[in-house]
């Protein structure tokens, strides 16, 4: 797929981790980038965006943020028929079985353990993105 009809929404309460992500897709090719700080915001800027035929969304959201945490903002997401199948990928140090068991049933597409590697994020990029349809 052309990366010019995929835009990312990097959500994380951490301005230098939003950075670094940002970076990393930037490295994958793709420029169209969105940024939010916790899943309330990312939550309006998902209901704010249309994916047309041609143009997908993916997220990539911590786990552990005020307000609304990367949790309640994937049940969010998946409560509305419009997002049942939107690439969301949760990017956590949350790792034990009974997390990434949560993480199954609420509908993640794929998930990203803290502190990963460029290659790592390239791998779980990648195939959230195959899972979702999109590549």
């Amino acid at each position: 797929m052309d990366p010019n009809f995929v835009t990312f929404l990097i959500v994380d309460d951490m301005k230098v981790q939003r950075m670094a992500i940002v970076r990393q897709v930037k490295l994958l090719g793709f420029a169209n980038i969105m940024e939010a700080s916790n899943g309330l915001e990312g939550w309006t800027k998902v209901d704010g965006f249309v994916e047309a035929d041609d143009h997908r969304l993916v997220v990539l959201s911590d786990w552990n943020m005020p307000e609304c945490d990367g949790l309640e903002f994937l049940r969010k997401v998946r409560s509305d028929d419009r997002f049942k199948k939107l690439c969301f990928l949760i990017i956590t140090a949350e790792m034990e079985l009974s997390s990434v068991d949560v993480l199954a049933k609420e509908g993640v597409t794929a998930y990203l353990a803290k502190p990963f590697t460029a290659e790592q994020f390239k791998e779980s990029v990648t195939k959230a993105m195959r899972i979702a349809g999109i590549v």
